[in-house]
């Protein structure tokens, strides 16, 4: 039948027959009482990802971490998010030039981090929080006539000819008048 013959469907009508069993979402384990909202790891097979002895991971062995939890090898993930597995390694080593740039560090953690089975949002803010650590600060502005004086020149020799243009434009202008 072509395109232009067939009729919208009205709302509230679902051409498809009507699941067998009838119990909707009781079926899914992840929905029942006692689980509701553990998401992923809720299967049993996914532990959760301890945190060592009170000691917060560093981003990199949290995901390396993750991914020895959930039985994947680096390649499998490298496989998974099509990304070279070089890249897969820089990120668990914490190789952030290896890395581009922030935009792009933050593009591969949500990738590798939904192929290992993990929320891509929160690993994101995770690696948010360890590239601000890493980073050294801004170092604070100096004044201007800090930057100045400590540029100005040293050498006896240039001083003496500043001092010499500058009596001699001066008396210039006072032998005008």
């Amino acid at each position: 039948m072509s395109r232009r013959g067939r009729r919208p469907l009205s709302l509230g009508k679902d051409p498809r027959p009507p699941l067998q069993g009838g119990r909707g979402a009781r079926r899914v384990r992840a929905l029942r009482h006692s689980q509701a909202g553990q998401g992923q790891a809720a299967g049993g097979r996914v532990r959760e990802v301890p945190q060592g002895d009170g000691d917060t991971l560093s981003f990199g062995a949290y995901l390396k971490r993750s991914r020895a939890l959930r039985e994947l090898s680096a390649e499998q993930v490298a496989r998974l998010t099509r990304l070279p597995l070089r890249i897969v390694t820089a990120l668990e080593a914490e190789d952030w030039p290896a890395l581009q740039d922030r935009r792009h560090a933050l593009f591969v953690a949500r990738s590798c981090a939904s192929a290992i089975g993990l929320d891509p949002d929160e690993t994101a803010l995770r690696l948010e929080e360890e590239l601000q650590l890493s980073q050294p600060p801004l170092p604070q502005r100096t004044p201007l006539w800090k930057r100045l004086w400590q540029s100005r020149p040293r050498e006896p020799a240039v001083w003496l000819v500043l001092c010499l243009t500058a009596a001699a434009c001066l008396s210039v202008l006072l032998l005008r008048r």
